[in-house]
């Protein structure tokens, strides 16, 4: 009776202990993250699970569309695609992920392509990339230096500027640097500052050994030309020499090899250069008396004391004379109605040439003195001058 009563204990106490056991856990999991994805792009699936130590097992419905590995997802082809986790012992969640195009963006990049040095230009970026960042640099900052898209000329040279722009690519552009350019204000000679430089003019032609001169003059239906062009040595001495004269009267002198060849009312003579020959002919023919009449108000101050400065014009200086306040010798004002000067400038303002104009009613009268150079000069001979006696 007794092991009957035990083992009926027994079976209440098992079924006691039966009746008390818990229940298993429930474990949870999630699946969150983008639904959409370029073709070539990535996103990143993210899966939790209350389960200690999940292991996450991955899958796409269609690795053709979109493939998966550890919860990153490429896109591979435009379509849908079920991405799907599992957990073991918890479930599973999907997903189900949209692969689109890629868009392509553009970027572009124009503006001029020069630039002065000290002096800016604007280049000007563009891209389809919604909210765009352009990133400018410069190959070298010491020609170029450019900053959002303002290009600075620093040295002459050549600069490769580009711009970036993330996820679309970079443009670039070469942009020459030339030099600074210096507007120079040409010099306005006052009437003291001619004198100088007329003066100047002179003095080198007078005591140079070789140039080249040469005088027009038209008074009414009369006009004379006549040159001068020399080559001498420091004897002083004549090597070379030619001067005519063409108007109503022709004549020249010639000097080659120690002879002296002359034309004068018609007549061709010749003479051996003698000291007495040379000096004759310096004198009468050299440059000094060749400019003298035409070159005499050059230094004559009541000349400029009169002169009135009116414009320059490129290189051509011009003046006019005060007829009434005019004092001096060289001209005769009565009766004119103006003297105008005209001075033409080469070259670091050398005096080419010199004008004046004297208007008496309708007649127009000018004398041009022409300075052609200073240096050893060729002479254009005669052909006829064996025919000279």
């Amino acid at each position: 009776m007794k092991k009957i009563i035990s083992y009926l204990l027994l079976g209440v106490l098992a079924l006691l202990l039966v009746g008390c056991k818990k229940d298993d856990p429930v474990y949870t999991l999630t699946l969150s993250g983008a639904d959409t994805v370029e073709v070539g792009a990535e996103i990143t699936l993210t899966a939790t699970s209350t389960k200690p130590q999940a292991v996450f097992v991955w899958s796409s419905s269609d690795d053709a569309v979109a493939t998966v590995k550890d919860g990153l997802v490429k896109g591979v082809s435009k379509g849908t695609a079920v991405i799907k986790v599992t957990v073991a012992d918890v479930g599973e969640k999907t997903l189900t992920v949209t692969v689109t195009e890629k868009v392509v963006f553009t970027l572009a990049l124009s503006g001029e392509e020069t630039v002065k040095v000290g002096e800016t230009i604007t280049l000007t970026a563009t891209s389809t990339k919604p909210q765009a960042v352009f990133v400018w640099s410069s190959s070298n900052d010491a020609v170029a230096t450019v900053k959002d898209g303002l290009v600075k000329g620093v040295s002459k040279g050549t600069a490769v500027i580009k711009v970036t722009v993330a996820d679309v690519g970079e443009k670039s552009m070469t942009v020459t640097v030339t030099e600074e350019v210096v507007i120079i204000t040409p010099k306005e000679y006052t009437p003291a500052e001619l004198k100088d430089l007329l003066e100047g003019v002179l003095d080198d032609y007078s005591k140079g050994l070789a140039g080249y001169v040469k005088i027009e003059a038209v008074n009414g239906p009369n006009v004379l030309t006549s040159e001068l062009m020399f080559n001498f040595n420091n004897d002083p001495g004549i090597e070379s020499m030619m001067y005519t004269l063409n108007g109503t009267e022709v004549a020249h002198v010639y000097v080659k090899d120690g002879i002296a060849y002359m034309l004068r009312n018609q007549a061709k003579t010749k003479a051996e250069m003698t000291a007495t020959e040379e000096a004759t002919i310096i004198n009468n023919y050299g440059f000094d008396k060749f400019v003298q009449s035409v070159a005499a108000f050059y230094s004559e101050v009541e000349f400029y004391d009169a002169l009135t400065f009116v414009s320059r014009v490129d290189d051509v200086l011009t003046y006019n004379l005060d007829l009434a306040g005019y004092l001096g010798d060289v001209f005769v004002t009565e009766g004119k109605d103006s003297i105008t000067l005209k001075v033409y400038l080469g070259a670091e303002d050398i005096v080419l040439k010199v004008e004046t104009l004297i208007v008496k009613g309708t007649q127009n009268n000018y004398t041009i003195l022409e300075f052609k150079g200073l240096g050893p000069q060729t002479i254009p001979y005669p052909v006829d001058l064996d025919a000279y006696e």
